[in-house]
């Protein structure tokens, strides 16, 4: 292998590390943003639009659904689809109300 070759090897392994750690960083960043705006969301007792969390973080939707599959996982969450056939994921007081008012079930 000459030394030019190895050289350009280097160069891009250097540059794939660089932009591998900034994409990295963005993405910590971006669930860090999430993880505020779910924060937000639940404390104020409202269900999540799947749509309307994806336009307010700046994702695409697949994205968002995944994360807020994963967290309703976590956290015992739920997800419905409502008569407009919109998803909507409910935490907490939302899905205590929600069981209360659609299911009749008293806790």
């Amino acid at each position: 292998m000459s030394e030019a070759l190895a050289d350009l090897i280097t160069i891009f392994l250097f540059i794939g590390l660089f932009f591998g750690i900034w994409g990295l960083l963005g993405l910590m960043w971006k669930l860090s943003e999430m993880d505020l705006e779910l924060k937000y969301h639940t404390r104020s007792d409202q269900e999540i639009r799947l749509d309307k969390f994806a336009i307010s973080c700046g994702i695409h939707v697949a994205f968002a659904k995944w994360y807020l599959n994963s967290k309703a996982r976590q956290f015992n969450g739920m997800r419905e689809v409502d008569e407009l056939g919109d998803v909507v994921y409910l935490f907490g007081d939302a899905k205590r109300k929600y069981l209360q008012e659609h299911l009749g079930e008293k806790k």
